[in-house]
């Protein structure tokens, strides 16, 4: 579960930065209500193909279902304290380590 939550992370911050609207973004959700923020995990790269069926409610019993939005959500914090670049070298440095070939999909 851990290999593919990461995956889920390492590629949701890549589709932020390659929209070039991560800036645009970490202001949006800093200014939103507490609400709104919790809602754009739903629309934040809903889309995105490496969403999967264990992102699904009838699949996760614990109801975390991780997914790209969650993982959209996540960098945006990030964004906030600043910290989104490091721990991108950091999970990528991970990557290196255990799950090189992942590694070359960034």
């Amino acid at each position: 579960m851990f290999r593919r939550n990461a995956h889920i992370l390492a590629l949701s911050y890549a589709e932020l930065q390659k929209t070039g609207k991560f800036s645009n973004l970490v202001e949006q959700y800093k200014n939103a209500p507490g609400n709104d923020r919790v809602a754009m995990k739903y629309t934040l790269l809903a889309d995105a193909p490496y969403n999967d069926t264990l992102s699904s409610d009838e699949n996760d019993q614990y109801g975390y279902n991780f997914d790209s939005g969650h993982a959209a959500t996540f960098w945006l914090r990030r964004g906030l304290d600043d910290t989104h670049a490091n721990v991108f070298k950091l999970l990528k440095k991970v990557f290196s380590l255990y799950d090189s070939e992942f590694l070359k999909r960034l």
